[in-house]
């Protein structure tokens, strides 16, 4: 039973808290001086409500207009409902609420403390399709490129200064739209699980396996691919050409040597902490599609409308193709619904949102969004646009343009084989500019 004075807990405050208590029913009893009313919440819904002779919405009306008074809350059994009509049918829960993720998050085995990377689903046609129905923040995206080899959310909240409801919030937009998966996951096939509050991989234990078993484990067949992987990698850029010509391809680089590649990889370099001996370490060390996701973000976002366009709106002389565009921003439509719109070339409204955030009609959420503009449109080049976003550094950049210069290799596949950028990241890349190449 809980007890309080309205005075301190509002009725409206203390209905919707009772209705985030999923599965359970309540009688909430209200007394102002010799004024009695009555209210019964069943999981979620509001069912009944009688004040004096006034019932339903009625009486709601008058027992919300109360200021001063005591509640006398009590949690009711299933069978409660044979005692009384329902008279009303009020929804009072709040969806996708703190509560709710929190629940969600716990049914998956995720917490505020899991470390999580980006998930294998991550820029497929599938990921793609759920956004479309849960699309991501500007915030899921900031996560997203931040934590690529994996970090927890309890540390993007110092990071970021996001507080644990806003963190909360995009943890549970992340796991629901599969755009991340726990550094754990395969501890998790070892019993070692995920809960909130557990572990990060570097705290975890090494799971005591019999010998007899152990070449088994999902752990070792991970290990095993990964090295493939790797050797692939290497031997696809180190590859020598015994006669000694030029390379041009991407394929064959016979001009690079291990030791070109070394000695770059010594001056980008990021110094690791070293594991303690008998450590468990399954991070990935893939590189983030970064070009992907801005272009995704880009995509998801609806640029506001500033005062000036609100302005040119009402200019009967504005051109009726721009203020139809504007018009859609201003019922919060996504770029790429407004660009994808039936009649419209989409290479010409993303001319023309450009044109619009330069002139003052639209604002730019942020830096990047007008950035990836500008790599669609192709009025920045891959590399200045990598300088700008930090995925390298202008020394970075002045040691691969003459390393290209010398060996007679695209620059651009330098981006990919020292994992600057990702072969999706190009693939996507070329393909929206082709969508959005002017007609």
């Amino acid at each position: 039973m809980i007890e309080g004075s309205l005075v301190d807990v509002g009725l409206p405050g203390l209905l919707q808290f009772l209705a985030t208590e999923s599965g359970k029913s309540y009688k909430v009893r209200l007394l102002n001086g010799n004024n009695r009313g009555e209210l019964f919440l069943s999981e979620g819904e509001l069912i009944y409500a009688a004040f004096g002779i006034l019932e339903g919405d009625d009486a709601l009306i008058e027992l919300l207009a109360w200021r001063e008074g005591g509640f006398i809350v009590e949690k009711l059994s299933s069978r409660f409902r044979e005692t009384i009509t329902p008279n009303m049918k009020l929804p009072m829960r709040l969806t996708n609420s703190f509560a709710d993720q929190m629940a969600f998050l716990t049914e998956q085995g995720m917490g505020l403390n899991t470390e999580v990377v980006t998930s294998s689903r991550f820029g497929t046609a599938e990921w793609q399709s759920i956004l479309a129905k849960q699309p991501l923040t500007k915030d899921d995206f900031v996560v997203l490129g931040w934590a690529k080899e994996g970090r927890s959310m309890r540390e993007a909240m110092r990071e970021f200064q996001f507080d644990a409801v806003r963190a909360t919030a995009s943890l549970y937009r992340l796991v629901l739209t599969g755009s991340v998966e726990p550094c754990q996951k395969f501890a998790e096939s070892l019993g070692l699980g995920t809960a909130i509050g557990a572990k990060t991989s570097e705290e975890l234990p090494l799971p005591i396996v019999d010998e007899a078993v152990s070449n088994t484990t999902d752990f070792d067949a991970d290990q095993k691919q990964a090295s493939k992987h790797k050797q692939e990698l290497e031997n696809k850029i180190l590859s020598a050409n015994p006669e000694g010509t030029a390379a041009q391809t991407f394929d064959s680089l016979p001009a690079l040597t291990a030791q070109d590649v070394e000695a770059h990889k010594k001056k980008t370099a990021v110094a690791v902490e070293p594991k303690p001996a008998g450590g468990f370490d399954i991070r990935r060390t893939d590189p983030l599609p970064l070009v992907a996701i801005d272009i995704e973000r880009l995509f998801q976002v609806s640029l506001p409308l500033a005062p000036f366009g609100q302005i040119a709106l009402n200019n009967d002389a504005l051109d009726n193709d721009l203020k139809s565009i504007l018009s859609d921003f201003r019922e919060k439509k996504s770029l790429i619904e407004v660009a994808t719109a039936k009649g419209r070339y989409p290479g010409q409204v993303l001319y023309t949102c450009k044109f619009s955030l330069e002139r003052g009609y639209l604002e730019p959420p942020d830096a990047v969004v007008s950035l990836t503009i500008d790599l669609l449109l192709g009025r920045v080049e891959l590399d200045q646009y990598l300088l700008q976003r930090r995925r390298m550094t202008g020394e970075e950049l002045r040691e691969l343009t003459e390393m290209s210069r010398q060996k007679g290799v695209r620059l651009i596949e330098l981006f990919v084989q020292t994992g600057i950028i990702t072969q999706s990241d190009l693939d996507r890349l070329n393909a929206e500019r082709e969508r959005f190449a002017p007609r």
